[in-house]
């Protein structure tokens, strides 16, 4: 993607609203008592959240299923990498932005994290029935090639063809096991139990606002390659922004519509981190905690996401955080 296109911002806003979706759910979810009086409106941009984070879950089961059964050279550093489903879904999210701002990745972790969330995107977009954006076997050597040692492509090489099995059908997930329907069959009580409609007056004003504008490349429909299957069409090693990976997951994030721009804070997150945050910044966000206007486990979700922004340098002072609780 170009950096100078009028879509770029927005695409920068999408990846950090995913992120603190995702940051907000892992909060929400492990919170205990609280039960809702009324369903969060558009509940259905959540449950596609919803979805994608229980499908990385069930991704990175899989992923460590594979040490029980096979000894493949590597996956154990692999592993210590990723020791938990959000540093997986993290270590995706950063190396997506990045490849958008920066140096395209060349290790296996950031790879094989970003090209396993366009996997599990891919999943998720076909399940609810949107459009075929793109194949991610299309040009996936591209992101194997990328990787500088030969041992770890291999392994990468290795990965995705267990765990991206089904005869390269991405309507099914080859990594479902019997804890997913557990997951499947409470999922809408998740949602009911914790979401509060603290974002139904941003949803409303954010209809006001732009909505996101994403041009996509399109496939044609049909026979949908394996890994082992050579691509119709290559792109070279430095094309990554232009592949089917970074497509489905720029796609899937449009398809999510002003929820991404709202918990973004409408672009609060686009600039560069600053390169030192306050204490008081970081007191701040601890007595927010403590004021009870925050007690609630939505308003709590709110103060997670603040939280990791704050870890991530993307606020300067305290006004700025103002500013984004008000937004969200």
């Amino acid at each position: 993607m170009d950096t100078t296109s009028p879509s770029f911002p927005n695409t920068i806003m999408a990846i950090d609203g995913l992120l603190a979706s995702l940051v907000y759910l892992d909060d929400t979810r492990s919170s205990a008592t609280h039960v809702p009086s009324a369903e969060l409106r558009d509940m259905a941009r959540w449950q596609d959240i919803l979805d994608f984070r229980i499908e990385v879950k069930q991704y990175w089961d899989a992923l460590t299923n594979i040490t029980q059964t096979e000894d493949l050279p590597g996956l154990n550093s692999l592993l210590k990498a990723f020791p938990t489903p959000v540093h997986l879904y993290e270590a995706a999210i950063f190396t997506f932005r990045n490849t958008l701002t920066g140096p395209e990745p060349d290790s296996l972790e950031n790879i094989f994290a970003i090209c396993s969330l366009s996997y599990v995107a891919s999943i998720c977009s076909r399940r609810t029935g949107k459009p075929d954006i793109d194949n991610i076997f299309r040009d996936i050597n591209i992101w194997r090639v990328s990787i500088g040692d030969p041992q770890n492509r291999q392994l990468f090489n290795d990965l995705i063809q267990r765990l991206w099995g089904g005869g390269g059908d991405t309507t099914t997930s080859p990594f479902r096991t019997e804890q997913s329907l557990q997951f499947n069959h409470a999922r809408h009580l998740i949602i009911r139990r914790f979401f509060r409609p603290v974002l139904g007056r941003s949803l409303r004003r954010a209809r006001l606002s732009p909505r996101l504008n994403f041009q996509m490349t399109g496939t044609t429909p049909g026979s949908h390659p394996t890994v082992l299957d050579i691509p119709e069409r290559q792109l070279s090693a430095g094309d990554l922004r232009q592949s089917a990976v970074m497509n489905i997951l720029i796609n899937f994030l449009a398809n999510c519509g002003d929820l991404m721009d709202i918990l973004s804070g409408h672009g609060a997150t686009t600039k560069e981190p600053h390169s030192d945050v306050s204490l008081e910044v970081k007191n701040f966000t601890q007595a927010l905690r403590r004021h009870h206007s925050f007690e609630d486990p939505s308003a709590r979700g709110i103060l997670a996401i603040v939280d990791r922004f704050v870890d991530l340098k993307y606020f300067l002072n305290i006004d700025e955080i103002r500013d984004y609780i008000i937004i969200v």
